[in-house]
């Protein structure tokens, strides 16, 4: 059947994160959701996210039956594999259905879908409108030769089209939410998990001596997108290859007026924007805010910002921020070596990331701290400089949450040739890069020395130890056995005098543990909950 015969159906498909990755306690698809709504006026759309769908392969073949042209989103990790997997049972159904391959990581390395034969178009970086053109192609029987942002296959020759700039996301309409059953998303785990920071906040603000959130809340969660992109140029990330280092926000009135609608027609009282960088712009997140206020909008809301946007906030902006419901703001700190950030190319200093931290917790706003050791050239000191400073904020300010991950090396990166020099074998095929597991890479080795390994595998342990038993578990666990209080406060004793040798009283809880039911603390079990 020639594509100009079939139903004007496009099929979008979001493949697992991790083959256990089924069930609930899961985001909805956004990416999907962001293609949508571009061409809803012409197709009809299909989205079928792979982590709620048991039966996810043959609803994909079910719809590509009658449909124009399959689109599959995928970052690193077992959606490459997964994506691959369903691409190829669809090829081989349906030959002659086109499959476009779009995400970070199809942008960064699209020839190995090309080679596995699964692809037909890539669309690179954010591809709103250059999907909707592809998808008009396919229909009209046109070139692809004039469409920027895509690469695809000719004559058995790859072509590569001119980039497409990032579009402004003001041009574009408003996410379709209806397409999902949203109540699939807003699960009892989600809750449970947010029960713990609702007791971290509830902690700060009685320290502060502001009134407490409703501790029985029912947390309904949006996921939502107000930014793409980030002006910043880390060289860790794949944002600025990607994106250029560019940014475009959706007006704040616009915003306010979509997540009313939303907050009335799902019952939401949380709102978790998925930016990469809400705060870049203070202008605009004071007007947010202030819209909020007007309007008498009840509900919470996190976000991400810099150390240094926070650190340069006016003090009205920040009380605008507190009393329109922020709950808490994500901070890529990174390091706490001006060394290590000079390496990694961040414009922040570590008494920046100190000053954000107070100020936020000053006005009742929970600070989640992220800090990344092992960089490509990273020196010993720079790492301990690291542990230095979590070490001292979480002293000072126990009720923030500091999460540390180890570096891995991402494609698309600047730095990500550094993790080559030093040892870092790239994966070759589809089965290779769907082997990385995303829950496991945060605990990945550099390869550049052992000694910087021992450290950081040393760290691993403090994280899963010292500072989970000593700073995170009262908030996880309140009604803790007598053991996990007596490790609680040995814990915050090893931090405060920095004794982290010899742990023996870990090691008895450790086999105490194991003989029971087989528990490990220090092989790092519980690190999740960190």
């Amino acid at each position: 059947m020639d594509l100009q015969d079939k139903e004007m159906k496009v099929v979008l498909f979001l493949p697992r994160l991790d083959p256990g990755s089924g069930g609930d306690d899961q985001r909805p698809p956004l990416q999907l959701l962001a293609l949508s709504g571009i061409l809803l006026d012409k197709f009809s759309i299909v989205t079928i996210d792979a982590a709620i769908e048991d039966n996810y392969k043959g609803l994909v073949i079910q719809h590509c039956e009658t449909a124009v042209c399959l689109g599959i989103s995928c970052i690193l990790g077992y959606q490459v594999y997964d994506g691959a997997d369903v691409a190829r049972e669809v090829k081989k159904r349906f030959p002659a259905l086109p499959i476009v391959f779009g995400g970070w990581f199809p942008t960064v390395r699209p020839n190995i879908f090309f080679k596995e034969g699964i692809a037909d178009v890539v669309v690179r970086g954010h591809g709103e409108k250059t999907f909707l053109e592809v998808v008009n192609s396919f229909v009209k029987g046109i070139p692809l030769d004039n469409i920027q942002g895509i690469i695809y296959k000719k004559n058995d020759e790859i072509i590569t089209n001119s980039e497409r700039l990032l579009v402004d996301m003001n041009e574009l309409p408003q996410m379709p939410y209806h397409l999902i059953d949203y109540e699939r998303y807003i699960s009892s785990s989600s809750y449970d998990r947010m029960k713990s920071n609702i007791r971290r906040r509830n902690s700060l603000l009685d320290r502060i001596g502001l009134p407490r959130i409703d501790p029985n809340i029912k947390t309904r969660t949006l996921h939502y997108f107000s930014s793409w992109g980030c002006p910043d140029n880390c060289t860790f990330c794949c944002s600025p290859g990607v994106t250029k280092r560019r940014w475009t926000a959706l007006d704040p009135l616009r915003m306010v007026n979509e997540i009313e609608g939303l907050i009335k027609k799902y019952d939401f009282n949380f709102v978790s924007f998925c930016d990469a960088n809400f705060g870049v712009s203070e202008k605009r997140v004071k007007k947010f805010c202030e819209e909020l206020l007007k309007r008498d909008l009840k509900l919470n809301w996190i976000a991400t910002a810099e150390a240094r946007s926070i650190e340069r906030y006016g003090t009205d902006t920040l009380d605008s921020m507190a009393q329109s419901g922020c709950f808490a703001i994500f901070i890529g700190a990174e390091s706490a070596c001006m060394e290590t950030i000079s390496l990694i190319g961040k414009h922040i200093t570590p008494e920046e990331i100190e000053i954000s931290v107070d100020r936020l917790t000053r006005k009742g706003i929970l600070p989640l701290v992220s800090y990344v050791i092992g960089f490509p050239g990273e020196s010993l000191n720079g790492i301990n400089c690291t542990l230095e400073q979590i070490c001292k904020l979480y002293l000072k300010y126990p009720e923030m949450l500091a999460r540390i991950f180890v570096y891995f090396p991402l494609p698309g990166s600047f730095s990500y040739s550094l993790a080559i020099k030093s040892g870092y074998v790239e994966p070759k095929t589809v089965e290779d890069w769907g082997s990385i597991r995303i829950d496991l890479i945060n605990d990945s080795i550099t390869h550049e020395s052992t000694e910087k390994d021992a450290l950081i595998r040393k760290i691993i342990k403090l994280r899963d130890s010292y500072l989970y038993w000593g700073f995170n578990v009262r908030w996880e666990r309140p009604r803790r056995h007598i053991m996990g209080r007596l490790l609680e406060r040995s814990a915050r004793f090893r931090v405060r005098n920095r004794i982290f040798r010899f742990p023996v009283e870990f090691w008895l809880y450790d086999g105490l543990r194991k003989i029971y039911n087989g528990f490990s603390i220090t092989k790092g079990v519980i690190s999740k909950a960190t």
